[in-house]
């Protein structure tokens, strides 16, 4: 199931999370629900990205509104395989 987001992202550990956008997100595996720590899959710029959940906020926020998301980009190096 994927989700709508406000999504900020972090290129790399120490950076400042910069805002990209209400982007869909795929939770990792497909189906998951979302949660910290978790893979999400989500298209930028053209590109598929993969990224851990860093922070979600509200922390109480239900699935049929807009969290805001911190997401600390991943390497994209096997995308297709997900």
């Amino acid at each position: 199931m994927s989700f709508h987001a406000h999504v900020f992202l972090q290129r790399s550990h120490g950076s400042h999370p910069e805002p990209i956008g209400q982007l869909e997100i795929e939770p990792l595996p497909p189906g998951a629900p979302l949660g910290l720590n978790d893979t999400v899959k989500f298209e930028f710029q053209g590109k598929t990205e993969l990224g851990r959940v860093d922070q979600i906020g509200p922390a109480d926020w239900r699935s049929d509104e807009v969290p805001i998301i911190i997401v600390v980009q991943q390497q994209s190096s096997d995308v297709s395989a997900r």
